[in-house]
């Protein structure tokens, strides 16, 4: 099972492109044990510079694939939708509440947001 972090955890600040770096070398430290099921709804504020830092540093070290992002929130998968395009960066976002992990691909289309963690499909018990 994954570990689950808080994005509070990785940074007191969220907005910069630095503290984006500063996390992804935490995040890195804690992918080279297990997989990171990574909280981001809890963040404040959420800049678009400090998610590419991450996924910038993670894809640089190939670890990406052990990362997933958590949120509910449509704002927060548009932001990973465009850096997965501008990036060429396979990404992975699933709702707090769901077991289904959806994948991010790098897209030269639209950006606009289409995943909706209603839509996931809920775990079989």
């Amino acid at each position: 099972m994954a570990q689950r972090v808080g994005i509070e955890t990785l940074s007191e600040s969220t907005v910069t492109r630095a503290r984006g770096k500063q996390a992804a070398e935490k995040l890195l430290g804690l992918l080279r044990e297990d997989e990171v099921d990574l909280y981001v709804d809890n963040a404040e504020v959420l800049s678009t510079s400090f998610l590419d830092a991450i996924v910038l540093e993670l894809g640089a070290a190939s670890a990406l694939p052990g990362l997933t992002f958590i949120t509910s929130e449509p704002t927060v998968v548009s932001k990973l939708e465009r850096i997965a395009a501008i990036r060429q960066a396979s990404l992975h976002v699933r709702g707090p509440n769901r077991r289904a992990r959806l994948a991010i691909q790098p897209s030269r289309r639209s950006t606009a947001a289409t995943f909706s963690p209603e839509k996931v499909p809920a775990p079989h018990h």
